[in-house]
């Protein structure tokens, strides 16, 4: 497996529990959750996703947005 760039926390959180420090969601998930808003709001218009949609295209346009959240870290690498 590749060693994906996750960008560290989105919302760091100072809290503690005895396993672990937590730190919530990584920023790579963030991306790809505000990128998957905008494909719902695109649906809403089109009507690509029902609950009949195919679990193949559900996948095929996840890894599109994991693409697109892995972009957006590179970039924001390039633009510091």
């Amino acid at each position: 497996m590749n060693n994906i760039d996750d960008g560290g926390p989105a919302f760091p959180n100072l809290g503690y529990n005895a396993e672990k420090l937590l730190n919530g969601m990584t920023l790579r998930d963030w991306f790809a959750g505000q990128a998957l808003m905008g494909e719902f709001v695109q649906s809403e218009y089109t009507g690509t996703f029902s609950d009949k949609t195919s679990d193949d295209l559900l996948l095929a346009r996840a890894r599109v947005l994991w693409r697109m959240a892995d972009a957006m870290i590179a970039e924001r690498k390039e633009s510091k």
